[in-house]
Parts: C-alpha cells; structure tokens; sequence
C-alpha cells in the first residue's frame, strides 16, 4: 500500500502523491525555496520554513554579510531568503576633526540606510569615534569656542553642552534641542525615534525594529487576527505590524476536511488556505488525525487495521488436515485464503492463526512450551513467500495454549478480489517428536477435503478480520 502523505519515505515510489521530499511523502515536488515538506504541524504538506530558520539545503540562501544588508544564510517564513533585519549595524560611527557620522544600520530591505553628519561644535572629535565631552585644553573644542575650566576643577566645557550631553531644556544645548533627556541634533518628535539610543545618542534615530516606542501610546496593539500594528516600532520610524506568515486565525478540522491556520499576507490581510481533505482519516482536534484505534478515525468505507485507516477486507478460510491421524508426530493444516471483497489485498499484511494445544510427551499441560519446527511443504504462490511462527497463550484458552502463524513475504504480492491463494500446505512438530493430541485443539478439523472454518483466524496488519479467536 503505497503511503499517505506526511508518512516518512526514502523514494517517490513509496508515496501515493509521487513525491517524497525531505524524507516524508508530499503532496507536491516542495522544490523551491526555503520550502520543506517535513514541518511540524504540516507534515506531507508543502510549506513555508519558519523565519529564522535555516534552508534545506544550506546553500539555498547565501549569507552574505551584515555590511551589504542582504541575506543573512536563513529563511524569512515566506518562501525567501531572509535579509538582514532593519536595526542591524552596518557600518560603525566615525569621528573626524569635530564631525561626528553615526552607525549605520540596515533597512530591513537590504540597504545600509544614510545616516546625517552632525558636529561635535563646540567640541572636536574624541579618539573613540564620539564627540568629547569635557575639554582640558583649547584643542578639545572647535574654533572658536575655548574651553572654560572651573577653579578647583581639572575639566571644562566648550560653550553649550555638546550633542548627546545630557539636559532638561533646549537652551542648555549648543544645537538648540533637548530631546528624550539629552541635547539632540533636531527636535526628534517623530513616531518610533529617539536622541537617546545606545551607539546613537545625541543623533535623532529610528528606534530598532521590535522595540517599543517611547512613549507606548505611539504605536497599538492591534491583535493578531487583524494583522495590523503589534504595539512595537519597525525600525524606519513607523508602527510595526504583524509580519507576513503570522498565524491569526487558528486551524479548523470539521468531518475529513482541514482548513489551515490562515497566516499574514505582506500586504498584512488575513490569508486562509484552501480546504484539504484529510482521507482516509477524519479530522481530530484543528487536524488531520494520522493514526486510527477504531473504524470510527476512518473514512467510510475504509477500517482501522493496526492503527492505519485501509480499504476493508472480506476475507474466508479453507482448512483441510494433511491426514485424519489426530493422534501423531505432527500437525499438517493445509490452508487456502479467499478474498471476497472488490478490491486487491496486500498479502504480507495478513495473517493466519492455527490454533492448537501442545502437551508433553505423556500427554499433560505443558508449563514451558518445547521447541517446534515448522515446515511449507508445498504452496502455489511459492514457499519461499510463507513464514511461519509459534506463540504460546498466557492465559491459555479453551482448546489451545498456543498458536501457530502463517504469514506472508513481500513476494507474495496481492491477492486480487474474487481469488484464492491455492494450496498452502504446512506442518509442523516438536523437536523431541512426541505426539500431538489434536483431537480436542480449538482449529483442528477432521476432514481431508478444504473446509470453511471460522476457528483458523485472519488479521489484517494485526486486527481481526476473520473468524472467531478461542
């Protein structure tokens, strides 16, 4: 039976959809970028890779460089490499002579954004790329201030208090503005910016992408399902919304049909996926259930066998005793299985159960089993297809203590609907040789001719589907 999507696979040929990526079974190739078929959650479905995340393969998206502002190496949740996010440092601050160039950081589109120059004026350059502060001499400050040193003190000031120094009111700084508490080189009254953010102090600077704006009320939290604003600033001095790919309806599962998590679209609507159809099983709880422990997991008219939904069986068994001896070395069963339904059955998920009572060698209960050999004498579709195991009962049952397997390989192939499987003739016996007593075994049936019989049991893939279990 070939496999449902979301199964792990090796090859397409093991799949229902004729793909196989990212080692499980895909509805579709899942070939292009940034895209995985093996996402928890959306198994078998292809899907976006989260943003942050790294590409399958690597060498999907190319990292290259916090300088150039464009891919970072990972994923950005929409099927695209990432770029490196808005606030990140491109290019660091420098000081020459008494012009002061702030850091530069990325646009979030792949730009190393300008920056403006300021002036130190009053002061000239420190040595740490910033604007001094304090003078001790007359080479500290630009010409022509000087610098005024307080009797009792061994550092000065240049004129007014320099860009970035801190104050309370715009007279107080050389440039003419005091903002968020420090002398600024504008007004910086602007949504989402601020004079007063580490590396950029003094210089009136869009606040970082995910950071809140100063004051809180500057930008709303909208909520998630309207995919508008989030509450925080987007790192170019507006309100930040809900980026593309964030979930704000969560998924519905009515019956067999799943409706997925609708996500952000980048033009911030609310997106919902197309129906899918979870068959053969029904929904569960906001998904597609993928294992089955009752019929009812399945869609009609497929059943649970060992835990996975399947088209249903109608199977029957014919036994014939290899001879009408009840009381010898050996038990012969000699099998035929017929297949009733409409459809082909997978042979190796089935199974047969012979079931017998093995006694010692003086013909009383056994506590430990002896060992027992089993032999295919013959078999139409080839001995070489038949296996065979022992399984001893604990408690036992009326009429037998053990059962013996018969069961099918791979190159049994399929059984095709209105067929039979011919003869299967098997025995088996203990290695001491000492009798069976099979007159009283729950599967024996004293007859030479292939009989009906509903106590040699089927299972397909583990569960009951024929006859009646001691």
């Amino acid at each position: 039976m070939l496999k449902t999507p979301g199964t792990t696979c090796t090859t397409a040929a093991e799949c229902a959809s004729g793909f196989c990526q990212q080692g499980v079974c895909c509805k579709s190739a899942c070939t292009g970028t940034c895209q995985s078929c093996a996402l928890g959650g959306s198994a078998g479905t292809c899907s976006s890779i989260a943003a942050g995340s790294a590409p399958t393969p690597a060498t999907q998206c190319t990292d290259t460089g916090a300088a150039g502002c464009g891919t970072n190496g990972l994923c950005d949740g929409t099927g695209k490499c990432q770029l490196y996010a808005t606030g990140t440092q491109c290019a660091g601050a420098t000081c020459v002579g008494d012009t002061l160039t702030p850091l530069r950081t990325c646009d979030g589109a792949g730009t190393c954004k300008t920056v403006t120059s300021t002036l130190c004026d009053p002061y000239a350059c420190g040595t740490n790329n910033a604007c001094k502060t304090t003078c001790t001499v007359g080479t500290d400050c630009t010409s022509p201030a000087s610098c005024t040193i307080p009797t009792g003190q061994t550092t000065g000031s240049c004129g007014k208090l320099a860009i970035g120094q801190p104050c309370t009111a715009a007279a107080m700084c050389n440039s003419g503005f005091c903002a968020q508490t420090v002398c600024c080189n504008n007004a910086c009254a602007g949504t989402c910016t601020s004079c007063n953010l580490s590396g950029t102090v003094g210089t009136c600077t869009s606040i970082a992408g995910g950071q809140a704006p100063n004051p809180t009320t500057q930008c709303t939290n909208q909520g998630a399902s309207t995919c508008g604003t989030n509450g925080l600033c987007n790192g170019s001095g507006a309100c930040q919304k809900y980026p593309s790919g964030t979930q704000c309806v969560a998924a519905s599962c009515t019956g067999s049909t799943l409706t997925g998590a609708a996500t952000c679209s980048t033009s911030n609507a609310c997106v919902t996926p197309a129906n899918t159809s979870c068959n053969p099983y029904i929904c569960g709880t906001g998904a597609c259930k993928t294992t089955c422990t009752a019929t009812a997991d399945c869609v009609s008219p497929d059943i649970c066998a060992g835990g996975a939904c399947v088209p249903p069986v109608t199977l029957t068994v014919q036994l014939a005793e290899r001879d009408l001896n009840a009381n010898d070395p050996a038990v012969g069963p000699h099998l035929k299985l017929f297949n009733g339904g409409t459809s082909a059955v997978t042979l190796s998920n089935i199974t047969l159960r012979y079931w017998y009572t093995e006694e010692a060698a003086d013909g009383t209960t056994l506590s430990t089993a002896i060992a027992q050999n089993a032999a295919c004498d013959f078999a139409t579709i080839n001995c070489a297809n038949i296996t065979m195991s022992f399984v001893q009962l604990s408690p036992v049952r009326t009429g037998a203590n053990s059962y013996f397997q018969v069961g099918f390989a791979a190159g049994a192939g399929t059984l095709a609907a209105g067929a039979n499987t011919n003869e299967i003739q098997t025995r088996f016996n203990k290695v001491d040789f000492s009798n069976y007593h099979e007159a009283d075994d729950y599967s024996y049936l004293s007859t030479l001719s292939y009989t009906t019989t509903a106590k040699v049991t089927a299972y397909l893939n583990g569960s009951l589907v024929y006859g009646t279990e001691p």
